[in-house]
């Protein structure tokens, strides 16, 4: 079992660890499912993140993907966003 420094999440792989910065990506996404059913758009991450264009959510997703955090769904999905563990 791997343990996020950041938050104390508890992983049964060998996912590689993230930065800050993609742990708080990675924490508003849980949060936002949560809260409303489903995955927010990129607009509107780009705004709940405080990030001036969406190419920034754009390459943090990229970067969550490469590492094994989560999937998109959909080439051009509003909200194809699949988290994984």
């Amino acid at each position: 079992m791997l343990t996020c420094p950041n938050c104390g999440h508890e992983f049964a792989d060998h996912r590689p660890i993230l930065t800050k910065r993609q742990h708080q990506v990675l924490q508003y996404l849980r949060q936002y499912r949560t809260d409303f059913g489903y995955m927010p758009t990129l607009a509107e991450m780009a705004a709940d993140l405080g990030l001036s264009a969406q190419s920034g959510v754009f390459e943090h997703l990229s970067f969550l993907e490469a590492k094994g955090y989560l999937r998109r769904t959909g080439p051009h999905g509003r909200r194809a966003i699949q988290l994984i563990g």
